[in-house]
């Protein structure tokens, strides 16, 4: 995996449509090498193999004496043609400009795409002894190692082959784009610490390294390292776009929402990022942080690009908490157009309807919520809570008594109790509350947060509470 250190996507961009314009010229070259290397690998990455290969001839005609465009097109035949053309082009006489080093390496590469794989290895073991004493060959005949592994699914393997390769050579680009995913493929978090940290030594100011580091953290679950590596990467190269994504991630792990919210924020602008996962999350972390307004505007924009029905979702919740409840209600509507059974759909649209004093319609759709998502133990307390509210008793009662029956959670017991002794059923509300306070005391406040109007001076049950809770007091 390449991240384009050197140079940025817009640049790249440039010099890509720079080349479209110039190459034409076959008389003079208007390119560095360096230049059409990178052009090179940025078509590679976008995979955009024709344009690579026009580059890689371009390369060749004004740089004749120079053996990387020809081992170059040697490895963009063998990856994405057929490793038949690449052998053809080992065998011409274009491919005596190589070095051995260069045509045994291209050789290996050959073996591990046809798949040879104990050939691959035997050959491994014999360029390690020839090459032995040369750093930057041997650590690309271990990179190549790690390919065999990789490939043969032995993942610890693989990433004992890509730490060899960055122990003898800190500067191998392919090893430190590529170590990241091995480590997670092979659970290696700790020493992937150890070896980035002693490549941090080499190269401190490596985004890549500190990308790579970030990621063995996150691994580890030490969230607050992993950010700080993160933070490193983007600190110096603004523009190594997976951090920004993934700095965000490890911040929604600690609740720090609007953090995540304005790391995502500035990669969408800063990338012009049209991508429906960027909007969805950067949405949802501005509706976590309670920064509704901006939840809302960066939903609208995601809205231009995507019908999707979790962007609707989102906006009608943003809407909701903004309490416009008429347009959180047409948010939600058109979430469900696309995706029906949705019972978190349902959810809000039963809320909405309740505080538009649509009463039917809130039972209806927190009806199908519970229908959908029967487990779901805040559906069956906030449909309870409408009919507390709209002094419907009965009905609470019998949907909490039936949710008690069907899930095993201690906060519907506390809920029922409070129900029944405002149903005017106090000995059996008084017992289910005794029941709650026996299983879980530490959730005693679900029984005055479901049914505030109980929060007031009662002897009876403040004893029962202190009784299995000896330091509780109203407050």
């Amino acid at each position: 995996m390449k991240h384009y250190q050197e140079k940025s996507h817009f640049q790249l961009n440039d010099l890509s449509q720079r080349f479209q314009n110039l190459s034409q010229n076959k008389v003079k070259c208007f390119f560095t090498k360096n230049e059409l290397i990178q052009l090179i690998d940025y078509y590679e990455f976008e995979n955009l193999p024709e344009n690579a290969l026009e580059v890689i001839e371009y390369g060749i005609h004004f740089f004749q004496n120079s053996p990387s465009f020809k081992v170059k097109k040697t490895r963009m035949l063998l990856y994405h043609y057929h490793y038949q053309l690449a052998i053809e082009i080992l065998g011409k006489k274009q491919s005596e400009a190589l070095s051995p080093s260069q045509h045994d390496l291209l050789q290996l590469e050959i073996l591990v795409v046809k798949q040879q794989f104990n050939e691959a290895l035997k050959m491994v073991d014999g360029l390690k002894e020839i090459y032995g004493k040369t750093r930057k060959i041997l650590s690309d005949i271990y990179y190549l190692e790690s390919t065999i592994y990789e490939r043969q699914n032995d993942y610890s393997k693989s990433f004992e082959a890509l730490s060899e390769a960055l122990w003898i050579n800190y500067n191998h680009k392919d090893a430190l784009g590529k170590i990241w995913m091995i480590t997670e493929l092979s659970k290696k978090w700790e020493e992937s610490v150890v070896l980035h940290q002693y490549l941090l030594k080499k190269e401190h100011y490596s985004a890549m390294t500190w990308f790579n580091l970030g990621h063995a953290y996150y691994g580890k679950c030490e969230y607050n390292k992993a950010i700080d590596a993160f933070y490193w990467c983007i600190l110096i190269d603004e523009n190594f776009e997976p951090a920004y994504a993934d700095i965000a991630e490890v911040l929604e792990i600690q609740q720090r929402y609007l953090e995540a919210a304005q790391f995502v924020n500035k990669a969408i602008i800063k990338f012009k990022l049209d991508e429906l996962d960027y909007f969805l999350k950067c949405g949802e972390y501005f509706l976590k942080a309670e920064q509704y307004d901006n939840a809302v505007r960066i939903l609208e924009e995601g809205i231009k690009n995507f019908d999707d029905p979790d962007l609707w979702f989102y906006l009608g919740e943003a809407k909701r908490f903004q309490k416009d409840f008429k347009m959180s209600v047409v948010c939600y509507n058109n979430a469900l157009a696309i995706s029906e059974y949705r019972d978190d759909i349902h959810n809000g649209l039963g809320i909405s309807q309740f505080y538009l004093a649509n009463y039917f319609e809130a039972e209806e759709h927190l009806a199908k919520a519970i229908e959908y998502a029967p487990f779901e133990t805040s559906y069956r307390t906030t449909l309870a809570s409408i009919q507390l509210n709209i002094n419907e008793l009965e009905k609470g009662e019998e949907i909490l008594s039936t949710a008690v029956q069907e899930i095993p959670d201690t906060s519907l017991r506390y809920q029922l109790a409070a129900i029944l002794i405002l149903n005017n059923k106090r000995s059996e509300g008084l017992a289910e509350l005794s029941n709650a306070l026996e299983t879980d005391s530490n959730l005693v406040e679900e029984f005055f947060n479901f049914a505030p109007e109980l929060d007031k001076k009662d002897k009876e049950i403040d004893r029962m509470i202190q009784y299995f809770c000896p330091n509780w007091s109203r407050t």
